[in-house]
């Protein structure tokens, strides 16, 4: 009985510093995100006196870009260990720090936003053209009315 309370005393420190080890390798990560973003944005200001305007917003941009994919990393990683960790009942001092950040829309989003719009614009242009084409009909029937009474007008005479 005393072995397999030992073993099993020994098997709950194993996880419990398990659990401390996993915490701190989701800091770790979160802090290299953090990091390489920062290393990113550094790097599009970095030859800005050895190149000319237009190459110089490219790199920017790219920069930027690169900096983007670590900071939306970093958000997933933080609000989706975030909930298990809630959910485990364990507080980690890098949650707090992380559920102040604000929310970076992931480019699926953007993606589906600007589809969104083009469709919008789609539907607006859509619309502009029954309206024109209603406008159109009722012009054309108007000049038929007019050539209607012409012809009466005419016939009137003639009689």
């Amino acid at each position: 009985m005393r072995v397999e309370w030992a073993k099993t005393k020994a098997r709950a420190q194993r996880w419990s510093e398990e659990v401390i080890l996993l915490q701190e390798e989701m800091r770790r990560v979160l802090e290299y995100f953090s990091w390489k973003a920062a290393w990113w944005r550094s790097k599009g200001k970095l030859r800005q006196d050895s190149v000319d305007a237009s190459l110089l917003s490219g790199l920017t941009a790219y920069s930027e870009k690169q900096a983007m994919v670590f900071d939306r990393l970093q958000q997933r990683f933080a609000a989706q260990w975030s909930e298990i960790l809630k959910k485990l009942q364990i507080q980690t001092p890098w949650q707090a720090k992380y559920a102040k950040m604000p929310q970076i829309p992931s480019l699926w989003q953007l993606a589906k936003t600007a589809e969104e719009a083009d469709q919008e614009e789609d539907e607006s242009s859509e619309s502009e053209q029954e309206e024109e084409e209603e406008e159109r009909e009722e012009r054309e029937e108007m000049i038929i009315s007019d050539e209607d009474e012409d012809v009466d007008m005419e016939m009137k005479d003639a009689m």
